[in-house]
């Protein structure tokens, strides 16, 4: 994931859904949210860290996975099924 943000502070965006992402350089997994219509999209990068947004309005969303569901040993084991 990186960085790399293509979105400046105070961008104000719709999402469609809360996922738990694996993310490498941290070694653990966080909660993202999938962006609608991301100024980004057109490099695939539909997904911010719940932890650098603001909640503004809208329904509250539940994740659609778990934590434990794309932990290394578990992604490993699915692609082995």
């Amino acid at each position: 994931m990186g960085d790399e943000s293509r979105f400046r502070p105070g961008d104000t965006v719709s999402v469609t859904s809360l996922r738990y992402i694996w993310v490498p350089e941290d070694k653990k997994a966080e909660l993202f949210y999938e962006v609608l219509d991301s100024p980004s999209s057109v490099l695939n990068c539909n997904f911010v860290k719940v932890s650098t947004a603001k909640y503004i309005f809208g329904k509250h969303l539940k994740p659609v996975n778990t934590a434990a569901d794309v932990t290394p040993a578990n992604i490993e084991k699915d692609v082995k099924e």
